[in-house]
């Protein structure tokens, strides 16, 4: 089966393998919704990584911190609140967020890129509240922190997760929101 796919950026890296790897195993990848009638099956959020504008905590500008910060978060739920309605016919109804270890506040040993990590934080916070909102709807969610190892972001998203309505949500990845890494080990927030 094959999916149409919306993506908010292709500058990030994980972001730029899943658009191939989808590409190449005959998905239809969009970046960009001209149309109110386009039905789309997966979202697939990510925060643009360029190499400038690398800055530590120490060296941040609290004032250039708050445009990059305000620009990624702002983007992450706006594309979501604009692609979500375009989701409600299918059957797929997935959304993606895809991040790295460094994204995780309890296990991010990072100090430099400072703005990038704080986005993906709460980035993180967004596809919870997503989750708690549109989960009844039949809508699932994965969150993939790439490690350079395991399998590949392509391979987890497109994956089913356990799912047995009778479970506890702790033994369903379906029913609670979990960011797992390549080698499906789950990270905490």
């Amino acid at each position: 089966m094959s999916y149409r796919v919306y993506m908010n950026t292709l500058d990030n890296p994980t972001a730029r393998d899943v658009y191939e790897d989808l590409k190449k195993s005959g998905h239809e990848v969009i970046t960009d919704l001209d149309r109110d009638d386009i039905d789309v099956d997966m979202l697939i959020l990510s925060i643009p990584h360029k190499d400038k504008d690398i800055f530590t905590l120490r060296e941040m500008d609290t004032d250039k911190l708050q445009e990059e910060l305000t620009g990624y978060v702002n983007d992450i739920l706006s594309t979501a609140l604009t692609v979500i309605p375009h989701m409600e016919k299918s059957s797929l109804k997935r959304v993606v967020f895809l991040t790295d270890p460094s994204g995780s506040i309890r296990e991010s040993t990072e100090a430099d890129d400072y703005a990038y990590h704080m986005a993906q934080a709460a980035a993180g916070m967004i596809m919870k509240v997503l989750h708690n909102s549109y989960r009844e709807s039949g809508f699932t969610f994965r969150v993939y922190a790439d490690c350079g190892g395991g399998i590949g972001a392509c391979e987890y998203i497109l994956t089913e997760q356990s799912y047995i309505p009778e479970d506890a949500p702790i033994h369903s990845d379906e029913n609670r929101i979990v960011m797992r890494d390549g080698f499906l080990r789950e990270l905490s927030w």
